[in-house]
């Protein structure tokens, strides 16, 4: 479920990446820790049960972009990398974004 992002120190649920390896959107389950300032993701919900991380995003400093042409991808922007990312409509984007930006703000701050 999600919670109200203020509120929650996680929110989880699917999102596409994109890979150019593959070049194309990959489905990933992520999950949003907003104490430890990480969006870890893994190839699927089961697999997060079971611990095991595909890779993880530091979201200190980060930047998110999105994409007026579009109401369901957005990028984030961090040590010279740009990620790419796919939510299942603009509400969900939403929300996640919204999520994003507090946990950003929490630990950017912190360097200052």
């Amino acid at each position: 479920s999600l919670a109200a992002p203020k509120m929650a120190s996680i929110m989880e649920g699917p999102l596409s990446k994109w890979t150019n390896v593959m070049k194309g959107w990959q489905y990933r389950w992520f999950v949003l820790d907003y104490n430890a300032g990480l969006l870890s993701y893994y190839t699927s919900k089961d697999k997060m049960m079971r611990g095991s991380r595909r890779g993880c995003v530091r979201l200190r400093g980060a930047v998110i972009g999105i994409d007026d042409e579009d109401d369901s991808t957005f990028t984030i922007t961090v040590d010279q990398k740009t990620f790419h990312f796919q939510a299942r409509d603009a509400d969900e984007r939403e929300k996640w974004i919204h999520a994003l930006e507090e946990t950003i703000l929490r630990h950017t701050l912190q360097l200052q």
